[in-house]
């Protein structure tokens, strides 16, 4: 079946009356149209690579959107049926990012992003344990989730020097978006990074960013950003378990009769590990990080 082009996208969406959106590539379709569901609307969402002539990722969506507007001769009724989204990823330090009213770039570095939240924390302990609805009320989900944005700030100095890779031609790269997270831990890296520190911060307080979650949240690649997230929390409801064995919180009935309980509500169910939580989470669109987005496409026609 050959491909339909980016005009015959426009023709379908506005002849059947659904919205149409481009994503960058297969990792956000699922999201996008469960986003989309949870604002009321039926969306076609399409792989950018699957529309003919354009390449998977950004730089295609982007590419999308500006052949749309140069091609409609009613530009400005194109966001109303469809709508190409972005990553604002390090393009937007690069400022590649165009002003299109069919493009939606994302608030924080990526989809990912926006899964780091206190209500996703709320959530995936619910799913990673037996905790039940009146040991929750207990919890401060606030204060746990300000804990975890504060222990997040580990990744920020891979994160800064990453940005830095990226914006700054020639420079002589620490740590870059290619690399997996978890080289951050390895000496010969947090070595590196240290020697750099000062310089990192001064970079960034020329991009008028600072060492906080809200910074993080713009310049960590989400993808690390949610894993590391996700590993934080498996720690947490360990934590809990033990919290709860020793009284430091409010126990649970089994901990309350038996200190050496095996059956804690606490403890971390079966087959729940990093790759687990990470699946589970993306699943969870019902977050006000998600807001904007779906107040976008609730407005397509």
């Amino acid at each position: 079946m050959e491909k339909y082009e980016i005009d015959e996208i426009l023709n379908l969406a506005v002849m059947c009356k659904m919205p149409h959106l481009i994503v960058e590539g297969i990792d956000d379709i699922k999201v996008f149209e469960q986003i989309a569901a949870s604002a009321g609307k039926t969306c076609e969402v399409y792989a950018v690579e699957n529309i003919a002539e354009y390449t998977p990722g950004s730089a295609g969506v982007k590419r999308a959107m500006e052949d749309l507007v140069a091609l409609s001769t009613t530009p400005g009724d194109i966001e109303a049926h469809i709508l190409g989204i972005v990553d604002r990823d390090a393009s937007h330090f690069r400022s590649e990012m165009p002003e299109l009213a069919p493009l939606l770039i994302l608030k924080k570095y990526s989809i990912e992003s926006h899964f780091v939240s206190a209500e996703v924390l709320k959530e995936l302990i619910t799913k990673s344990s037996s905790i039940s609805p009146s040991l929750l009320e207990k919890l401060d989900f606030t204060a746990l989730f300000t804990r975890l944005a504060t222990a997040l700030l580990d990744i920020f100095y891979p994160a800064a020097e990453a940005l830095r890779t990226a914006v700054t031609p020639g420079y002589l790269s620490t740590f870059r978006y290619e690399d997996g997270i978890g080289r951050r831990l390895q000496q010969e890296t947090k070595d590196a990074l240290e020697a750099k520190k000062n310089d990192l911060n001064a970079f960034m307080k020329s991009r008028g960013l600072s060492k906080d979650f809200d910074s993080l949240s713009l310049i960590a690649k989400g993808k690390w950003l949610y894993e590391v997230f996700c590993e934080l929390i498996l720690d947490l409801v360990r934590e809990l378990r033990e919290s709860c064995r020793s009284a430091k919180i409010y126990q649970c009935q089994f901990c309350k009769y038996d200190a050496d309980s095996k059956a804690c509500q606490y403890k971390l169910a079966d087959g729940i590990g990093k790759k687990a939580l990470y699946s589970l989470g993306r699943e969870l669109v019902n977050n006000p990080e998600f807001d904007y987005i779906r107040s976008r496409i609730a407005a397509m026609r």
